[in-house]
């Protein structure tokens, strides 16, 4: 509960900044239009959700979900399971920095934090969001439409919010920092041998293989190559074995 209760807050404080990112002093961040971080991006997140519902509501039906796993027990556990590894991921990562005598929530940053779960990935919070929580979102509204504001999100922290963080403490911490973006990975834990990056781009290439092989039936699809190329990109053959 303390988690919800500091997510809840930070949101809560972050609203009330929305319109204009209060000044700031060299060692933290400026969040508010016209700062560093124009969006919170738990605001980001709840606005690009409530708006994926309004299109799902209003617009013409786009299911993600290909029919065996469309059940109710599937989509909402994997709901449940993205929300209770993120809010999990985001305690250990306050308890990390907290351990580092420094706070979340883009406060000032007195050390460089990369004990715990920052020794592990260097955004756990973004990861467990983008690879745990969205998709729970998406499952569980099984809507295309919700695919597409979460991919939004997802490039707004991916293109906007990681780097404009790395640049900053790369201008605290520069031996520290440098040293810290070669050892610990940016998004996925290494898998052994393999990086995590290198585990999700190898699943997608055998997956658009997959889309490679069954081209002769999708094209024959009224749905467009385009959704079946998307759908088999991300679910392989549970899209297409039914389509036979």
């Amino acid at each position: 509960m303390d988690t919800l209760n500091l997510i809840y807050y930070a949101t809560l404080e972050r609203l009330n900044s929305a319109l204009k990112a209060p000044e700031v002093g060299s060692s933290q961040l400026s969040v508010g239009l016209g700062g560093d971080i124009p969006i919170f991006p738990p605001i980001a997140l709840l606005s690009l959700t409530v708006l994926g519902f309004i299109l799902k509501l209003v617009m013409p039906t786009v299911r993600v979900l290909p029919k065996r796993l469309d059940t109710f027990s599937f989509r909402s556990s994997a709901f449940v399971v993205g929300l209770g590894v993120f809010v999990g991921c985001v305690k250990l990562t306050e308890e990390a920095f907290r351990a580092n005598a420094t706070e979340v929530n883009f406060a000032a940053v007195s050390s460089l934090c990369t004990q715990g779960i920052l020794g592990i990935v260097r955004n756990p919070i973004y990861s467990s969001a983008m690879f745990l929580l969205v998709p729970g979102l998406i499952i569980a509204s099984n809507s295309l439409y919700m695919l597409f504001t979460q991919m939004v999100m997802a490039s707004y922290m991916v293109f906007h919010v990681v780097p404009t963080e790395e640049a900053f403490l790369i201008k605290l911490f520069p031996t520290d920092y440098a040293n810290y973006l070669i050892s610990t990975p940016k998004f996925l834990p290494q898998l052994g041998p393999v990086s995590g990056t290198h585990f999700v781009l190898g699943i997608a290439a055998i997956h658009f293989l997959e889309f490679l092989w069954k081209f002769p039936v999708f094209v024959k699809r009224k749905e467009g190559l385009a959704y079946h190329f998307l759908m088999t990109l991300v679910w392989g053959l549970f899209h297409w074995t039914k389509l036979d």
